[in-house]
């Protein structure tokens, strides 16, 4: 391993503008759980977003990453981290999100 970021099967790194369309094929897997309910999305839509996403900066604790497989350099899915207190109580309280798109990484499978 060369990077704490790079793993034997998968890599997070930054999400890509030319990336949106593989966000996009992930919404349609996150409306199947049924735990989230999202309007429909333009692809336009998705296009901007991964644009906004791929010039923003972290402040350390929210983020969105991208998976990615290293045999193929496929997305897979996404990490995050949202809505964290930390700057403004103090504590770490955060609320965090994982996707893996690709059902045949999914366990069970």
């Amino acid at each position: 391993m060369t990077s704490l970021w790079t793993g034997r099967r998968v890599r997070l790194r930054g999400i890509e503008p030319d990336n949106w369309s593989a966000f996009m094929r992930f919404a349609v897997d996150e409306e199947r759980l049924g735990d989230l309910l999202q309007p429909p999305r333009s692809a336009e839509g998705f296009h901007t977003w991964a644009k906004e996403q791929a010039a923003a900066t972290s402040d350390g604790d929210c983020f969105v990453l991208a998976i990615e497989a290293v045999g193929t350099g496929k997305i897979v899915g996404s990490i995050g981290s949202h809505h964290s207190d930390r700057v403004r109580t103090g504590s770490s309280t955060a609320s965090r999100s994982a996707l893996i798109s690709n059902k045949a990484a999914w366990p069970g499978r």
